[in-house]
């Protein structure tokens, strides 16, 4: 289950390695204000206009599992907005129902 707990314990390092390789995709905010965004606004932002290599680096440092629990919990039918464009959330329900299979509950 996602824990946001858990999240909250990405060590700086990491933190500044996703601002230093994806901080443009947040070109309005300060360096200080990038290092306190949420692991949803990562996420969200990566996925949706990331590179292949800042995917692979967002997997490696919230987790896929963890990017997978954030991207089911932003894109559940119940959302009256989801931010994601139809064709990126068509290929990361494929990605993660194959990678990161749901638990049945």
């Amino acid at each position: 289950m996602f824990s946001l707990e858990k999240l909250m314990n990405i060590s700086q390092e990491n933190i500044a390695l996703l601002v230093k390789k994806c901080g443009y995709l947040f070109w309005w905010m300060s360096e200080e204000a990038k290092a306190r965004l949420s692991p949803d606004s990562w996420v969200e932002s990566i996925l949706s206009y990331g590179t292949e290599e800042q995917i692979t680096l967002l997997f490696d440092v919230v987790g896929l599992k963890n990017t997978a629990e954030i991207f089911r919990r932003q894109t559940a039918p119940d959302k009256m907005r989801i931010n994601y464009k139809d064709r990126t959330k068509y290929f990361f329900n494929l990605y993660f129902d194959r990678h990161v299979p749901r638990n049945p509950q």
